[in-house]
């Protein structure tokens, strides 16, 4: 009946070493920098240790200014958060797992207060 969820499944040139995969979820640990903490390493790491193919994080937001969701959410909207997410992707890969971000910007839905606070620090 899962004769094939075990097996490795292709995307591309990149082999996944089966067809479990973790959807995205937001968790909300990230640094207050918005880089990504050792919690969110350690909790995403376990996953891949359990045998997980793919993780998806959750949202990763591409704009500090506009695109705001949650106060504690990763982004990539500069270099200076590149040294943490390659930390995580080292720890999951280790593992033998995949692991993807989930790009996102949330629109008219994003939050005053948090962009805000964004736009007053940054």
């Amino acid at each position: 009946m899962y004769e094939h969820l075990f097996s490795p499944l292709k995307i591309g040139s990149l082999t996944i070493r089966n067809r479990v995969i973790m959807s995205a979820m937001g968790c909300g640990t990230a640094n207050s920098d918005n880089t990504v903490s050792e919690r969110q390493i350690t909790y995403y790491t376990e996953r891949a240790k359990g045998g997980v193919g793919l993780i998806i994080t959750g949202v990763t937001r591409v704009n500090d200014a506009t695109g705001a969701m949650d106060a504690n959410q990763i982004s990539v909207s500069s270099d200076r958060t590149i040294p943490s997410i390659r930390r995580l992707a080292e720890s999951v890969h280790a593992q033998g797992a995949a692991i993807f971000l989930q790009l996102h910007h949330p629109g008219n839905q994003t939050s005053p207060r948090t962009a805000y606070r964004w736009s007053k620090w940054n």
